[in-house]
């Protein structure tokens, strides 16, 4: 027969050993989700570099793009159907390249605005990240849709996987219905 001290021993014991044990899982998880928190902080700062690079027409933002990237462009347009256009990342490149090079193109991004930054989890694929964002310029509007994922050659970087964008006119009424 068990004592009396000998039973409110055990109980304390027990009552240690969960407590422990829900700190390590809470720690556990706080540990989670400061990882998810470093990520996200990750994706911003890809974001950042993004948009520095595209202001300054610099060709190594194409160096963002992961080797298998898909690329879809919309353009509205009032009382015309929409443009739909899809690329890879080599023709995606070129054209870039082709842009960065006409001067008048180059002074357009220079004077692209940003905003609307959103980043978060994708939710089919744990290992992906959503960044939507609103390009302007001018008259014309960007929304902007990637997906990211690390890339193959270095796992600490990210790169954009997919990308959808919508541009449309703002003095038509127009807004990104993606």
């Amino acid at each position: 027969m068990i004592s009396n001290n000998l039973r409110r021993a055990l109980s304390f014991a027990a009552a240690c050993a969960a407590i422990v044990g829900g700190a390590a899982t809470n720690s556990a998880a706080r540990a989670a989700e400061s990882e998810k928190d470093k990520e996200l902080a990750a994706a911003r700062d890809f974001f950042e570099q993004y948009k520095k690079l595209d202001q300054a027409c610099d060709p190594k933002l194409t160096d963002l793009y992961a080797e298998d990237a898909t690329i879809e462009s919309d353009v509205e347009r009032k009382g015309a159907p929409v443009q739909k256009a899809k690329y890879d990342r080599s023709k995606f490149c070129a054209q870039i390249s082709k842009t960065f090079a006409d001067p008048a193109m180059a002074k357009i991004s220079k004077s692209t605005e940003y905003d609307g930054v959103e980043v978060k989890r994708e939710l089919l694929d744990k290992n992906a990240i959503n960044v939507v964002f609103h390009a302007h310029q001018g008259d014309t509007g960007m929304k902007v849709h990637w997906v990211l994922h690390r890339s193959k050659a270095n796992p600490d970087q990210w790169q954009i996987h997919k990308e959808h964008s919508v541009t449309y006119r703002k003095s038509h009424g127009l807004k990104a219905t993606d």
